[in-house]
């Protein structure tokens, strides 16, 4: 979608609602998932920097209401073949809804609850907000350091969704890890168990010290990018680069590009950045020669590296950080 679209209205309704609803429970979602559509949403719009706003301003209306305004108004519509395809687990669960409505679960009734989950939600966000005002702190370096005994203390539902939280921006991830990982995971941790290490989701968490570090997974970063003047990065970084571009590009620093960096910006160039940080920091590259690396006042370097000016960097976890994800099962 164009960066020029500031918000984004779609007609999903009632019978959507009550679908994902089902869908969810049918996962093993917990009240984030069961949360199902929200009525208005913020989109990474594809790493792009301005965000779009999506809304279902139709969310409550039935489908019959909505086709019935239609053919007054003499407005055709289209009609999705993939409707009438019972691969998709979503047709299934619609055709379900004949009979469970016998029962009393018809879509509205299943859209309330969809709605009662978020009031549930919404009280959830205000206690993991408060948790992240007041007991982790956010590193420009990527990372995040959540208070051990803080999330201890913390009701399970509010450790589990800190966590996912923390790790989802982290990652840069789109969606949560499943609950049953995190669970298992969390478990470990109030436990003891399993050692100071762990990986979930695509990043590494370190018990150390009082604190629960969840650092980027350098294997898991594999994003190579042209450079830009602007652009987001691995999905957690917002990159500004001045000067000339051509032939540059940003991936991870990775092994070579550390040793590289020390013998340019000198042995003790990463000494202020922790050791489980410095191999997945973005840097710019020309082909195989390190240009610039976030987080190291770089210099310049000769012959045609000499045209590269200058870049900034900005952790950018997203709104997942401040506002607890959706919880997938």
């Amino acid at each position: 979608l164009a960066n020029q679209t500031p918000v984004l209205a779609v007609a999903h309704h009632l019978e959507d609602q009550a679908e994902t609803f089902l869908l969810r429970l049918a996962r093993g979602s917990g009240v984030y998932g069961l949360a199902a559509m929200p009525r208005a949403a913020e989109l990474d719009n594809g790493g792009a920097i301005f965000p779009i706003r999506l809304i279902r301003p139709v969310l409550d209306v039935p489908k019959t209401d909505l086709r019935a305004i239609l053919a007054a108004e003499g407005w055709p519509w289209v009609e999705d073949p993939s409707n009438h395809d019972r691969s998709h687990a979503r047709i299934r669960m619609r055709e379900l809804m004949s009979v469970l409505s016998e029962e009393g679960l018809d879509p509205r009734r299943l859209a309330g609850t969809a709605a009662r989950m978020r009031r549930a939600r919404a009280s959830l966000e205000a206690s993991c907000d408060h948790f992240f005002e007041t007991s982790a702190t956010l590193d420009p370096l990527g990372f995040i350091d959540l208070d051990l005994a803080a999330l201890r203390r913390a009701p399970d539902e509010i450790a589990l969704r800190v966590l996912s939280s923390a790790v989802r921006g982290v990652a840069g991830r789109d969606y949560p890890v499943r609950l049953e990982k995190l669970e298992a995971c969390i478990d470990s941790l109030m436990s003891g168990a399993g050692g100071a290490v762990r990986t979930l989701g695509g990043c590494k968490l370190q018990a150390k010290r009082g604190l629960l570090s969840v650092f980027r997974e350098v294997a898991s970063v594999q994003e190579v990018s042209p450079a830009l003047p602007s652009l987001i990065w691995d999905g957690r970084f917002r990159l500004t680069i001045a000067g000339d571009l051509s032939e540059l590009s940003v991936r991870k620093l990775g092994r070579d590009g550390l040793k590289q960096g020390r013998d340019t910006f000198g042995k003790g160039a990463f000494d202020t950045v922790p050791s489980a940080v410095r191999r997945s920091l973005p840097a710019l590259w020309r082909h195989d020669e390190l240009i610039a690396v976030s987080g190291v006042q770089p210099r310049m370097m000769t012959g045609r590296s000499a045209r590269f000016e200058k870049m900034e960097f900005m952790f950018r976890p997203g709104p997942q950080i401040l506002v607890s994800p959706d919880q997938r099962a």
